[in-house]
């Protein structure tokens, strides 16, 4: 199992933010080492109510091909400047992060899956409570 936290971080521009790290290591930092892979897109933390239900598959992905968007244009926060994306799904009370990806506009063109990314499983309850735990209450 793969732990998941929410830690400070700073952007490119030393702007501090929140950022998803799984195993002791920053999940923005590991996309930015991809080339163009929307490395200098912003987590979207805090995570409010909206990205909350996401995470926890209370409502449907909110990218234009279904998927949960993690990672924003850190200007507009726009999906169409481009959004880093994830499928998560549950199992067995295991959330696995799996089919990382990039996605801009809503061609089927403008999206592409990470190679060799991997994914990741989580602990529901540990999952649930870290998520909790930085939304809003």
């Amino acid at each position: 199992m793969n732990k998941l936290e929410i830690r400070p971080a700073k952007d490119l521009d030393h702007k501090e933010i929140l950022d998803f790290v799984i195993d002791g290591r920053s999940l923005k930092r590991k996309i930015q080492e991809l080339e163009h892979a929307g490395g200098g897109n912003n987590p979207r933390t805090p995570p409010d109510l909206e990205m909350r239900d996401l995470l926890l598959l209370e409502t449907q992905g909110d990218t234009m091909h279904g998927r949960v968007g993690l990672y924003v244009c850190p200007l507009c926060a726009d999906y169409y400047c481009g959004v880093v994306s994830v499928k998560i799904k549950i199992q067995n009370n295991i959330i696995t992060w799996s089919e990382f990806g990039f996605e801009q506009g809503d061609e089927k063109e403008d999206f592409w899956l990470f190679e060799n990314f991997g994914s990741y499983q989580f602990d529901e309850k540990q999952y649930r409570q870290t998520i909790q735990n930085a939304a809003p209450k």
